[in-house]
């Protein structure tokens, strides 16, 4: 390590050299710390910075770290990848990241909550500054507990731990009004297990909005399985059976498979039944029909997730709480109630 500091040294002192100032000054011009000099110090930067382009000069990280105690890496952690949400998530996480001049680091584990959190903590003891939690099996609490001093957010969790959440319960109100509106009067919800809360939030709303309707929703209308396609596969019987005419389905992937799996009996939508999903991605739009589904803000959840994390690695004052309102967007797979 000590031969790489050297070698920065060495190039620093040889751009210094050839642009006729001191090394003092090109540090500070690589280092994008000329605000609030002189203007005409402008045309000095820029002939630092293309020097050190055709220098081919490298910054030592080694370096950097030491001086700044700062990696500029944000370790984010989930449990998959293979549903479009969360692969769009961390897509949109990196480029937000980038742009802020940091670097992301994805690690995946697997296993039981135990598992997860000693990953998590060997995870941890590496070179980040911040953690990003996407996991489904690790809460806000747990995530503080684990990475200890590290700076964490809780992706679109609750409003104790995370900076923003869409409002789901909102969404799946909106969704059932659509259907309500072409006629339905029995609709079945479909959704995951309670591992994040995403069952609860969903089962709150769709309960409170049949009270609404001075109307009881049955048991057997409240269909639990997993979050896969596979899961919404073995859904579809008990669907059908809970002669409901509609459905909402907890995400694109179980949508989907619904939708498949009508058509393996001879149905389809919206003719026999309607259904509408949540998540909105680029499932929504392949599948046929095209869903209709609940648009969640996406890009702007990220945002000031990312943001507020970034705030308290950098000792700022964070954004306060934020309740972000979906939408729907009406597409072939909801349509009037059939006669039956």
């Amino acid at each position: 390590m000590q031969g790489n500091l050297q070698m920065a040294e060495t190039k620093l002192k040889d751009i210094a050299e050839a642009a006729g100032v001191s090394v003092g000054t090109v540090s500070r011009a690589l280092n994008g710390k000329t605000k609030g000099r002189w203007a005409s110090s402008a045309v000095q930067v820029e002939r630092i910075l293309e020097l050190a382009k055709e220098m081919n000069y490298q910054p030592n990280k080694a370096a950097q770290v030491m001086r700044t105690r700062m990696t500029h890496q944000i370790g984010v952690i989930g449990a998959e990848i293979h549903n479009p949400y969360t692969s769009r998530n961390i897509e949109i996480v990196n480029n937000e990241l980038a742009h802020r001049g940091y670097g992301l680091l994805l690690k995946i584990i697997k296993g039981d909550k135990k598992e997860v959190i000693s990953q998590l903590k060997d995870f941890t003891s590496n070179m980040i500054d911040g953690v990003m939690n996407h996991h489904p099996l690790i809460d806000g609490d747990e995530l503080q507990t684990a990475v200890e001093r590290i700076p964490s957010v809780t992706f679109d969790r609750s409003a104790e731990h995370s900076p923003a959440i869409v409002n789901m319960e909102g969404g799946v109100l909106i969704a059932l009004q659509h259907l309500w509106n072409l006629g339905h009067r029995k609709i079945a919800i479909v959704t995951g297990g309670d591992e994040v809360g995403g069952r609860r939030r969903r089962i709150s709303a769709y309960e409170t909005f049949y009270s609404s309707q001075s109307q009881l929703a049955p048991e057997n209308w409240r269909i639990t399985t997993g979050w896969t396609y596979e899961a919404g596969e073995k859904a579809v019987k008990d669907f059908v059976d809970s002669g409901c005419t509609a459905c909402l389905a907890g995400n694109d992937l179980l949508a989907v498979a619904i939708c498949s799996g009508l058509r393996e009996l001879g149905l389809e939508a919206p003719r026999d039944y309607s259904i509408v999903s949540i998540d909105d991605t680029i499932l929504a739009k392949i599948n046929r029909p095209q869903l209709t589904s609940i648009q969640p803000p996406i890009q702007e959840l990220v945002t000031l997730s990312i943001d507020w994390l970034i705030c308290k690695i950098e000792k700022r004052k964070p954004q306060s709480f934020q309740l972000l309102m979906p939408k729907l967007v009406v597409r072939q797979s909801s349509g009037p109630a059939p006669s039956r």
